[in-house]
């Protein structure tokens, strides 16, 4: 999807400021936190596993970089690889942190902290050709379900979450 990688940012924005709310609204002692890594390149999907029990997952260099990049983000931050930048620089402000050593890369990885929308960026989505729209469908009351499963999950009680979608 050629919008992919704006659609992943508007995304992780979209969650940052929809826990930092849900965190405000339920006063909770030790607030949930985020932290995400993004990349953009090619994975290969499908279904992996035997016969009798299989399950769908995605893999490759794309993959396991967006990984790394997760576990480089401090709380509360977006991190997002050369790829995700250079696809959406003029959409979002980010600040540039650095090559890091990455492990499974041989040379340092630029990778950059998404800030926010550049102020009129939905307008310029739109005269650049681009498809990208913040289509974001109401979830409310799926988050507040898997927020209060994360809640029982760390006051000891265990429980399983299956999240299925839609792609983007």
């Amino acid at each position: 999807i050629e919008n992919a990688p704006q659609q992943a940012v508007l995304t992780a924005l979209e969650l940052r400021t929809g826990l930092a709310a849900f965190n405000l609204r339920k006063r909770l002692e030790i607030p949930l936190d985020i932290h995400i890594g993004l990349n953009t390149g090619i994975v290969l999907a499908g279904q992996v596993g035997s016969s009798d029990k299989k399950s769908f997952t995605v893999m490759g260099d794309a993959v396991n970089l967006a990984a790394r990049l997760e576990d480089f983000a401090a709380s509360g931050q977006i991190v997002v690889g050369p790829g995700t930048y250079n696809a959406t620089r003029r959409l979002f402000e980010f600040v540039e942190l650095g090559p890091i050593s990455v492990k499974g890369k041989e040379k340092p990885v630029q990778v950059y902290e998404v800030l926010g929308e550049v102020d009129g960026a939905g307008d310029r989505r739109h005269e650049t050709g681009s498809k990208i729209r913040a289509c974001h469908v109401g979830r409310e009351d799926e988050l507040e379900a898997l927020v209060e499963m994360v809640l029982a999950a760390s006051s000891g009680r265990g429980g399983a979450v299956n999240v299925i979608g839609e792609g983007g």
